[in-house]
């Protein structure tokens, strides 16, 4: 599956919307590239290939109405975070999408560019905090107290309990395998700066 930082994936079958959006994009500047679908089997189809940053999601579709269209792309992806679009008298369902895991909703004609790339920004942003936290979550339930994410040419090593971090590429061959020093740099770390919040949630002792 191949991921794309800065794709915009717009599901929307009226080409004038379609259009507009697009051109909201490019009055702000924002460097987010849109790429469009018309029907939902279409975006389902496009999210099995290719994981954009945000979908932007039409509630109403020639193929799926309401509910449905965002509980289907929620489901098909659910590592991508959701805006839908909706028209004023869809906006009670389109809270009710928030509620159920969309990030946000836009009113249809009621958004200059820089309100939609700020929905789209923050969108991105609260999902991959959201995701680093549950990453987090579970490598403490399960006794670790980092993350590994993977990256070109190793591997970053994150703490599970605040942003510090080490990758494999800051260490020498010369001095050992490059994984195993990044996992004694993160056992030191939380040693001495996390102790006390290690030991109460494990209730372990650092040899």
């Amino acid at each position: 599956m191949r991921n794309y930082p800065s794709q915009v994936l717009l599901i929307e079958d009226n080409q004038g919307d379609a259009d507009l959006v697009r051109m909201r994009l490019m009055e702000s500047n924002s460097d987010l590239e849109l790429s469009c679908a018309d029907r939902l089997s279409t975006g389902l189809a496009a999210l099995d290939v290719v994981h954009p940053a945000v979908v932007l999601l039409d509630l109403n579709l020639p193929d799926s109405r309401g509910a449905e269209t965002f509980r289907n792309v929620l489901n098909r992806a659910p590592g991508v975070p959701v805006v839908v679009m909706s028209t004023l008298e869809d906006e009670s369902l389109a809270v009710q999408a928030v509620h159920q895991g969309v990030q946000d909703y836009l009113v249809k004609g009621s958004f200059d560019g820089k309100q939609l790339t700020r929905a789209l920004r923050y969108a991105i942003e609260r999902h991959a905090a959201a995701k680093l936290k549950s990453a987090r979550d579970m490598a403490v339930a399960k006794g670790r107290y980092y993350t590994k994410t993977p990256m070109k040419g190793g591997t970053i090593f994150t703490c599970s309990f605040c942003e510090h971090s080490v990758t494999t590429m800051e260490f020498n061959n010369s001095h050992g395998n490059r994984r195993t020093q990044a996992v004694a740099a993160m056992h030191h770390h939380a040693s001495l700066l996390h102790r006390d919040l290690w030991k109460r949630r494990h209730a372990i002792r650092y040899p």
